[in-house]
């Protein structure tokens, strides 16, 4: 497969998809089913979160900035994932997979008011509202 290197674009469909990451340093968005954090100052430093299989649809940032959640858009009888990415490490940390589901995620409400340890998200589908309730360990070894 191809790696991504350099994006150049922001195509603003998604609602509150650009946000500034309270470092004052990231700015995170979707484009496609990749999602872009890139330094505000310098347009080459960019990193790219993949793990999506079709369009980014919502963007949710914890209170401390350590957690995103990202859900895309699906086809009815295509998986739309939820996915909790870790920011300090990259990494996805827990991915949720619903079936039979025509649209995830159009709006996403993460994580307590002033913790990340436990992130309640609401996933406004075209067929139902789902509440799910994730506890995330942040604890530091």
């Amino acid at each position: 497969p191809l790696n991504l290197q350099s994006c150049i674009g922001f195509q603003g469909q998604t609602e509150n998809g650009l946000i500034l990451h309270p470092d004052g340093r990231t700015m995170i968005y979707p484009l496609g089913s990749t999602i872009v954090l890139r330094d505000k100052k310098d347009a080459k430093a960019q990193e790219f979160l993949q793990g999506h299989t079709d369009r980014v649809s919502c963007l949710a940032l914890s209170p401390t900035g350590r957690y995103l959640a990202s859900g895309q858009i699906t086809y009815m009888g295509f998986t739309a994932d939820i996915i909790i990415w870790d920011l300090e490490t990259r990494y996805l940390v827990y991915r949720l997979q619903l079936q039979k589901v025509s649209q995830v995620a159009q709006e996403t409400h993460l994580f307590g008011p002033t913790s990340d340890s436990c992130c309640a998200v609401q996933l406004y589908t075209s067929l139902v509202l789902l509440p799910v309730q994730l506890h995330l360990d942040c604890s530091v070894n």
